[in-house]
């Protein structure tokens, strides 16, 4: 691809030769269908079969293709979702597998979502399932099987939400109709000031919340599980780093959390303006790699017994030595806009 991705060869040619106002009126027909939502998957791209994510070894370097299934009702209506859609997709990696050491190339699957487009729409179309490969990266240090069906990522594509900033940020948290953070402002977590511009917020980290994924000589694969208490059985292999430091040389995946409690909410059920996505990223200047980077996403605000979706500190999973523990993430916050469809 001559050193450009798929899905960047796709957006160039949406825009090359316009004027900025022909830009951005095409931007804004782009957007249309979603009609101010951010939207995700109601259903997970999942493994078709059994699959082993073998450990990593300096031949593999813990880097494994394996297959990923996904069917229409993992995207938006097909009679809508063109590929200039596609190339601004992203696939947010489910949290558990985060926390079990795995992540994705979010890249290569965006631009294998781009590139055979057409063809995969008609197959969505005639009711079937696209298979397609995608890069997964192994930090856990142990082997790990997934069983058939087990959810993997969402697409999700959230441009036609509101980015919110300046008093559009400040409005919405430590607001009871919409964001909450628990702990003081200045130290648990702050306003991200870039220039005249409120553009997000940074988060700190726990810092008694470190633990790591520990080398692992067993040959015994684990055997990933889908249901409650799946956190619990995470924490029960790995190490707290007070309790014994890792080699620092050593390059660990560490999971930590947030010393505030976030909590994402409404006023009521189903409203049409209070979804929210977190997009986390390290604090500026860290050479580090965050899995699962993309979303926490709280549609409406509440579960089907209408009680909050959220309230509970954020967990994070970051791959580095321990010398490079970073002390805080950054948040960037969207919602839906208001508007009829």
């Amino acid at each position: 691809m001559s050193g450009t991705s798929e899905a960047m060869n796709v957006k160039m040619d949406l825009y090359r030769g316009k004027t900025p106002a022909e830009r951005q009126r095409i931007w804004n027909e782009l957007q249309r269908p979603f009609n101010g939502k951010f939207w995700i998957g109601a259903k997970d791209a999942y493994v078709p079969r059994e699959t082993v994510i073998h450990e990593p070894t300096a031949e593999n370097l813990g880097i494994q293709l394996i297959d990923i299934a996904y069917d229409s009702g993992c995207l938006p209506p097909l009679e809508w979702f063109a590929k200039q859609h596609a190339s601004y997709s992203g696939a947010d990696l489910r949290s558990r597998l985060g926390l079990y050491g795995l992540d994705i190339d979010h890249q290569t699957i965006i631009d294998n979502f781009t590139g055979n487009y057409d063809d995969n729409r008609q197959i969505l179309a005639d009711g079937g399932t696209v298979v397609e490969q995608i890069a997964v990266l192994n930090d856990s240090g142990r082997r790990l099987v997934l069983p058939a069906g087990f959810g993997f990522f969402r697409f999700y594509y959230p441009w036609a939400a509101e980015r919110l900033w300046n008093d559009g940020l400040r409005a919405v948290i430590n607001n009871p109709d919409f964001m909450e953070m628990s702990g003081k402002e200045n130290e648990d977590w702050e306003y991200i000031i870039a220039g005249n511009n409120t553009v997000g917020i940074n988060l700190a980290i726990d810092p008694t919340s470190f633990k790591y994924h520990p080398p692992n000589s067993d040959p015994t694969p684990l055997l990933l599980t889908d249901g409650p208490g799946y956190r619990e059985r995470i924490d029960e292999i790995m190490v707290p780093y007070a309790d014994k430091p890792p080699d620092p040389d050593q390059h660990v995946l560490w999971v930590c959390k947030s010393k505030s409690v976030v909590s994402i909410h409404s006023d009521k059920i189903n409203t049409e303006v209070s979804s929210g996505i977190l997009v986390r990223n390290l604090e500026p200047g860290k050479a580090l790699f965050v899995h699962h980077s993309a979303a926490v996403v709280v549609p409406g605000g509440f579960d089907n017994k209408g009680k909050k979706r959220t309230d509970w500190n954020i967990r994070f999973e970051i791959f580095c030595k321990s010398e490079d523990l970073p002390e805080k993430v950054r948040l960037e916050v969207y919602r839906d806009r208001e508007q009829a469809s």
